[in-house]
């Protein structure tokens, strides 16, 4: 799509054409083989812009969608903080159960087993007529 200073009329008068802004003030004279060079630039330079805004309308979607990727992660982090502290708080309340059941239990089966000692020593003993 042109823009408005590109676009431009053209009169063609025999070998001759005269190229007319949008005010129709003549902009210069061409001769057929320099009019088809100037087309070619005016399209080179319409599609150079072309490029360009499709290069900054590519550019602008890729910032949107990083922008809105940020404000997800931040959202999503701020909105679960207190899920995250609440779910620490209930590891650290487990792993404190944990540890007491476990010291409990090893109390019990170490005395079990000093017992057991103790026991079977009195066997040996009593086995083998040893006194004390």
């Amino acid at each position: 799509m042109p823009t408005h200073h590109l676009v431009r009329e053209t009169i063609s008068i025999k070998q001759y054409s005269v190229e007319l802004m949008p005010n129709k003030l003549p902009l210069k004279l061409l001769n057929q083989k320099e009019m088809t060079e100037e087309k070619i630039r005016i399209i080179e330079v319409e599609e150079r812009i072309e490029t360009t805004k499709d290069n900054i309308n590519k550019e602008e979607n890729m910032m949107k969608t990083l922008m809105s990727i940020l404000v997800l992660i931040i959202l999503s982090t701020s909105a679960n903080a207190g899920k995250v502290e609440d779910k620490i708080s209930a590891v650290n309340t487990w792993l404190a159960n944990e540890k007491q059941t476990t010291v409990e239990f090893q109390k019990v089966k170490w005395q079990e087993g000093k017992n057991q000692i103790a026991s079977t020593i009195a066997k040996f003993k009593k086995m083998f007529n040893w006194s004390n």
